[in-house]
Parts: structure tokens; C-alpha cells; sequence
């Protein structure tokens, strides 16, 4: 039997991100696995971030295929005073969309680009699809959204040539949380309610990346199986056999976009606290995000800790890394926002690898605590607890000082390696060999 595998994805090097990683990664392991997969992506996408020496993860072994596009996302970002190849990271600034200009680039968005307005990509991708079914036996044909559109591909296929259909979520389609800032008419809401269903309806298998957003589909579909969970794990490949802490600082590291909803006061107030009560402390310590912030975020972090605070721009993957690993002490903050239980982030596994104390802000009960309690790397503190947040970083700090007797020898628990891309790879490989629909 066929051991090809068409994915398609928006996604995919040089463009950068957990979306691109996800599927550079599994696609990475289906290889050593002796499978075969094939890739369908855009030839010139428009993408948050960029990291060219993702391409050079690609293995030799797989087939890409780019398609042209029609972009309605570079129109929008015109009409909504933006230039540029980059694109925004989920309808960030969306709030703040006050001119009328840019009040009718997000209607036009919200209203005549359904589900995204990524959907100029799929007549050119499904004929792209259609020569390769056409010509070649392919076990099965694994969509990933977002951008959401590419399910639409999948349902096409689905329909004219009855492939084996996993429909791969990474988010949330209409329960994403900015949708309920999108000026969306009735109509189009409905006409977003339906294609959603009917993905998931007419998808053989649906995977996504947590347990709470299965529960969700579940819901949405009224699937009772047939919908898994692959997480997006880490890559032990990406970790260094060996590691060394900075010992010039107590380096507390944000690794990615900060937002303005990940603004903990209490772990303001709490490095004020410490910063007042330890003279040692506050020579020794910084605060780096190593990503995207927003000025008056960063205004605010420069305000309370001058400086202490350090702001870097977009780093290649493999530096995001050894920054993770060199740190005292990582910053794990879910944003305060609807449904926030839900959410894991991308940069979790990596940041459980890591090997470096962990400060975990956010529902204590929710998808991400449960995770971060299965792999042994600490616990989930609220919001509001400044108690154990400023404990929590003393406890970290009181340990740097000792590190000069820290082992350099790097080692995963297995509570850790269950996360691990490549064993997350294996249950895909399950999910494809017993791909059928069964409602």
C-alpha cells in the first residue's frame, strides 16, 4: 500500500512560526519513518515572520510543490494602511482599527473573505492537487489550517476523487477570539458556522493540537470519534547536547510576540519587590524578550525596570533556542483572553526541553497546566498570585547563584520526551494508516 502522503499547507519555509514548524517537522520524521510525504504550498506567501534557514530543514527527500496565489490579504493590508510582505499575527491590532479606512478593509475582510481572505490560494492549489491525484496513489491528503481556506481544498478533493481526508487544526476556525471583533453581517457568520461543519463533517479524521479544542470540534460537529490530538512537540534535533547558563545575568527570557493581554501587573509588582528588597537581585537580573512587543508594553516593562529590560527583535529559530536554553529562568505567560484554558502555544514543548526553571502564568486548570504538570517542569500560577510568582523567582534566582556547580550534561525525562515531535510523528503515522471516516 501506498506509503505517499500529500500536505497542504500555507505555511512552509522561509516563512516561520509554529504553523511552519509543525509541519516541517512532522513532514521531517514521516521521512525517517519511510514515508513519503509530498508538500503543496504557495510560491510567494505573505508571512508574519520569516526565517531562512528553515529551508534548509527540509529534507531532500520531499517534493514541494508551489502554486501561484491571488492574494486579498495584500489589498487588505492597503486598505488598512500596512505595507510590506509581512502580514499581522492573528488580527493583531484589530481593536485599535479607528479610521475609516481601515473600518473598511476589516469589514471587506470580514464580509467577502470567507472563511480568510488566504483564499485566493486554492483554485491554484486544487489544480496543483488535481495533476498530482491524477498521476500518483497517495495514501492520504492532510490539509492545516489556519489559514482555514486550505479545509475548503481538502472538502473539493474530498468530493471529486473520495481521498483519505485528515483536516489538521491548529486553531480554533469560528470560535478563534478575534471573531468577535470582526463587523461580520449575519450572514456571513452563518455562511462561516456552516463551512466549518461541513469540513469537519465531511473530514475522514480531524487532529488538533490540545485537548480542550477537541472537546470544541466535538461540540461543533457532533463527531463522537475521529478526532485526535497530535501536539506540536519539540524537536530534540533543535537542543544542544550540551548546555551553559549565562553567568554574567539572571536572564528571565520571553521567547515570541508579546502581547498586550500576556501584561501581568502582579509579576510587575513582584520584580519591583524583589529588585527593592535584594541589592544582589537587582544588579544580577534582566528581563530580555526575545520577539515583537507593542511600544507601550515595552514603555511599560522600561518604566518599572529601566535597565533591567531588554528588548530584541525576531531571531532565527535555532537562536530562539539557545536563547531558551541559556536562560535562567523562562516566561511562559497565557494571554488573559475568552477561552484562554484552551490555549498551549507553540513554544511550550520547547520551553519544557529547555531544561531552564520555568515561570508559568495562567488558568491554573487549564490545557496548558495540565501539560506543565505532566512533564514535571513546575506549576501554573494566576494571575493574581504574586506571592508565588515572586517565590517562584527567588527559588530560580537562589539556584543561578550556584552556577558555577550546574552539570553541563543535557537530559530529557521521560515525562518530558512525551512531547517530543518524533514520537508525536509515530501517532500520525496511526492516524493515516487508519484514516476512514466513520460517521
Amino acid at each position: 500500500m501506498s506509503k505517499r502522503v500529500l500536505i497542504l499547507t500555507y505555511y512552509w519555509p522561509p516563512g516561520s512560526g509554529p504553523g511552519v514548524q509543525r509541519w516541517l517537522k512532522f513532514s521531517k520524521y514521516l521521512v525517517e519513518f519511510g514515508w513519503e510525504p509530498e508538500i503543496v504550498t504557495v510560491r510567494d506567501g505573505s508571512y508574519p515572520s520569516y526565517d531562512e534557514s528553515l529551508i534548509d530543514e527540509i529534507p531532500s527527500e520531499i517534493k514541494v510543490h508551489k502554486t501561484r496565489t491571488v492574494e486579498p490579504f495584500k489589498v487588505f493590508n492597503v486598505l488598512t494602511g500596512k505595507k510590506g510582505k509581512k502580514s499581522s499575527v492573528g488580527m493583531s491590532g484589530i481593536k485599535d482599527s479607528g479610521s475609516p479606512v481601515k473600518k473598511l478593509g476589516l469589514y471587506v475582510r470580514a464580509n467577502f473573505f470567507i472563511p480568510d481572505a488566504r483564499m485566493g490560494w486554492n483554485k491554484f492549489a486544487q489544480k496543483e492537487c488535481a495533476q498530482l491525484l491524477n498521476n500518483n496513489d497517495y495514501r492520504a491528503v492532510i490539509t492545516t489550517g489556519p489559514p482555514h481556506s486550505t479545509h475548503l481544498i481538502g472538502l473539493k478533493l474530498k468530493e471529486k476523487y473520495d481521498v483519505n481526508w485528515i483536516a489538521d487544526f491548529r486553531d480554533p476556525w469560528t470560535g478563534i477570539y478575534y471573531n468577535k471583533f470582526l463587523p461580520r453581517t449575519d450572514s456571513a457568520r452563518k455562511k462561516d458556522e456552516e463551512l466549518e461543519k461541513e469540513v469537519l463533517k465531511s473530514a475522514d479524521s480531524v487532529i488538533t493540537v490540545s485537548e480542550g479544542l477537541k472537546q470544541e470540534l466535538a461540540v461543533i460537529s457532533g463527531k463522537k470519534s475521529g478526532i485526535e490530538v497530535l501536539f506540536n512537540g519539540f524537536d530534540t534535533d533543535d537542543l544542544p547536547d550540551r548546555f551553559e547558563k549565562r553567568k554574567d545575568f539572571f536572564v528571565l527570557s520571553y521567547i515570541g510576540n508579546y502581547k498586550d493581554n500576556q501584561v501581568v501587573p502582579e509579576l510587575e509588582s513582584a520584580l519591583e519587590e524583589l529588585r527593592n528588597e535584594d541589592e544582589g537581585f537587582k544588579n544580577d537580573f534582566r528581563l530580555i524578550i526575545t520577539g515583537n512587543i507593542s511600544p507601550q508594553t515595552s514603555n511599560r516593562f522600561q518604566k518599572s525596570l529601566g535597565n533591567a529590560f531588554i528588548q530584541e527583535g525576531f531571531v532565527q529559530h535555532k537562536v530562539a533556542v539557545e536563547k531558551m536554553v541559556s536562560s535562567g529562568m523562562l516566561l511562559f505567560v497565557i494571554p488573559k483572553t475568552e477561552g484562554n484554558h484552551l490555549i498551549l502555544t507553540g513554544k511550550l514543548f520547547e520551553y519544557l526541553a529547555s531544561g531552564s526553571d520555568l515561570l508559568n502564568i495562567g488558568p491554573v486548570d487549564g490545557n496548558a497546566s495540565k501539560i506543565i504538570r505532566s512533564a514535571e517542569r513546575g506549576e501554573m500560577f494566576d494571575y493574581s498570585d504574586k506571592a508565588s510568582i515572586k517565590k517562584t523567582i527567588l527559588n530560580s534566582y537562589e539556584k543561578w547563584k550556584q552556577r558555577d556547580k550546574i552539570t553541563e550534561k543535557f537530559l530529557l525525562s521521560d515525562k518530558v520526551l512525551q512531547y517530543s515531535r518524533k514520537g508525536q510523528a509515530k501517532e500520525l503515522i496511526k492516524i493515516i494508516e487508519n484514516c476512514r471516516n466513520e460517521d
